[in-house]
């Protein structure tokens, strides 16, 4: 589980982000993003999405 607040990491996988927003560098414990892991976050620039992560659901 990751220690940083903005995410809640399951398993690998990143299932909601809580942020302030910006540019978001994804942590590097996750390997999968779940559906609706950045719903309404209207505060969003950009996402960091490095190779390691490989799936991306809706």
């Amino acid at each position: 589980m990751s220690e940083n607040l903005d995410f809640s990491i399951e398993y690998g996988t990143l299932v909601k982000y809580q942020g302030p927003g910006g540019e978001v560098v994804l942590p590097e414990e996750v390997t999968a993003i779940g559906e609706g892991a950045f719903w309404a976050c209207k505060t969003l620039t950009s996402i960091v999405i490095p190779d390691r992560v490989k799936v991306i659901e809706e």
